[in-house]
């Protein structure tokens, strides 16, 4: 299963054209999903099916739309089908929860949190293009709340990560990704630093990622953002100094220095801001960047997990192809 479970999190990669579903397809190429999930891992396998038709819808979605423009009633098709078998996961995946719950034991508890966790994951990466602006991510407080609630059940969890199921956990769960967008997206302060917090607390390695490069960037991102408050060094904004969209770190890109070592792996930072709104002219600032160096093994030069495609730039947006994300993932 690592293999086809790891294809469900290429968010930023084109995934293989010849997918491999456990669910079946009907004939028109529509997924179709069970009217009732028995477990926890049949709603897991059905949710990783889900997400990667999703990103293959898409993408035919992008390529017929770059044919034909918008509006266009093919490409309105695709974003159907998989608004429907979102829809049809979320409403059986719930209907389990209803009817198990109560008999589920610990392992099954965590293995449901896992789930939900997995799918604000998804979300998020639908959601990212739908924004208008930063200050546009407040209306997902209540998903950030959640987010922080189930990783702090997990990672509070006595030998959470030492288990054989609790290792699948940490396989099919990609805890980073929720947790960078709380820590980055979020205005709330208090939010923002347990977000900080538990990014310290899971294991430091999620497949070519390196936990702990991004808990830099994103401390850095709220300094920058706080120092438009003009508070006393080392004070927390209180819950009602919430940062203005014109300070907000809209994007990032990480380079690496040409003298960089592994044993001093010096980087530069590139932070785009929209300090005239969405319509002016973006200012850059780059500074140099120290990130730990990871162990051995596999792990990228980190970037931004949360960039848009190109019809949903800021202040580029297609509003035709943004629209027609309603109903998907919600």
């Amino acid at each position: 299963m690592t293999t086809y479970e790891r294809a469900a999190f290429k968010h930023v990669a084109r995934p293989p054209s010849d997918k491999v579903y456990f669910n079946p397809l009907d004939d028109v190429g529509r997924l179709v999903l069970n009217h009732q999930f028995m477990t926890p891992q049949e709603a897991r396998v059905a949710l990783l099916d889900t997400t990667v038709y999703s990103i293959g819808a898409f993408q035919d979605w992008e390529e017929i739309t770059r044919q034909a423009g918008f509006p266009c009633a093919a490409a309105q098709s695709r974003v159907l089908w998989v608004a429907q078998a979102t829809e049809r996961w979320k409403v059986t995946f719930e209907d389990l929860v209803r009817r198990k719950e109560s008999t589920w034991n610990r392992a099954e508890r965590n293995a449901c949190d896992a789930i939900r966790l997995l799918w604000h994951s998804v979300r998020i990466g639908t959601d990212r293009h739908r924004v208008g602006t930063e200050s546009g991510w407040d209306t997902f407080r209540a998903n950030y709340e959640d987010i922080l609630e189930i990783v702090e059940r997990l990672v509070g969890e006595t030998g959470i990560y030492h288990d054989e199921i609790s290792r699948t956990l940490t396989l099919d769960t990609w805890v980073m990704y929720p947790l960078q967008t709380v820590a980055w997206k979020c205005r709330w302060p208090h939010l923002r630093r347990r977000a900080l917090d538990l990014l310290l607390r899971i294991p430091k390695h999620e497949f070519i990622f390196y936990v702990p490069h991004y808990h830099t960037i994103c401390s850095r991102i709220i300094e920058i953002e706080e120092a438009c408050l003009n508070l006393s060094p080392g004070t927390v904004p209180s819950e009602d100094q919430l940062i203005p969209d014109t300070a907000r770190v809209y994007d990032f890109s990480v380079a690496a220095s040409p003298t960089m070592t592994d044993e001093h792996p010096l980087y530069s930072i590139t932070f785009m801001t929209l300090p005239h709104g969405t319509e002016g002219a973006p200012v850059y600032h780059t500074e140099p960047l120290w990130l730990p160096p990871p162990p051995a093994g596999a792990s990228m030069t980190p970037f931004n997990l949360m960039t848009r495609r190109e019809w949903s730039q800021v202040g580029r947006t297609n509003r035709y192809a943004v629209e027609s994300l309603s109903g998907v993932w919600v």
